[in-house]
């Protein structure tokens, strides 16, 4: 069964999750069930609400944007990872240069 949340459900859910320090759960489970849209979904509905992310979110949504192939998306959220203060993960690291290097950029990083 599909379940899709209407928008102005899905932003009361993602408002009810952080309240709850849920948020880390929730794009855990959407990662590993590859529902990398989902995630994507509630990382942008986070930013949207102001929401801080803390080291573990920015390191599940880098590392499933890249292995998505969103390698554009990746690198800005990398970006304001370290920009917000957070160093990377080795596995952080792996995930983006597999990417660019599967997509031949490489040399862009």
């Amino acid at each position: 069964m599909n379940f899709c949340p209407s928008p102005s459900v899905f932003s009361s859910l993602v408002d009810s999750m952080g309240r709850a320090g849920r948020l880390e759960t929730s794009m855990k489970s959407y990662t590993k069930a590859e529902k990398l849209d989902t995630a994507s979904r509630l990382w942008d509905e986070m930013k949207i609400a102001d929401f801080n992310p803390n080291f573990g979110l920015y390191t599940l949504i880098i590392e499933s944007r890249a292995k998505s192939g969103k390698l554009d998306i990746a690198m800005s959220i990398f970006r304001d990872m370290e920009k917000a203060g957070f160093l990377p993960t080795p596995s952080t690291c792996s995930s983006l240069l597999e990417m660019h290097s599967a997509s031949g950029q490489l040399m862009q990083l």
